[in-house]
């Protein structure tokens, strides 16, 4: 049981890393594409 629950932490702790790494992700890219549309309008 106890082993159980330390791998648990550390899946989410895993997740939490990838989560993010995802939202730089995605904020990377907005920033991306408001560089990209900006001279246009």
């Amino acid at each position: 049981q106890e082993q159980h629950e330390i791998n648990n932490i550390k899946w989410a702790k895993s997740v939490e890393k990838s989560f993010e790494g995802l939202n730089k992700l995605v904020t990377d890219i907005k920033a991306y594409k408001g560089r990209t549309t900006n001279p246009r309008t």
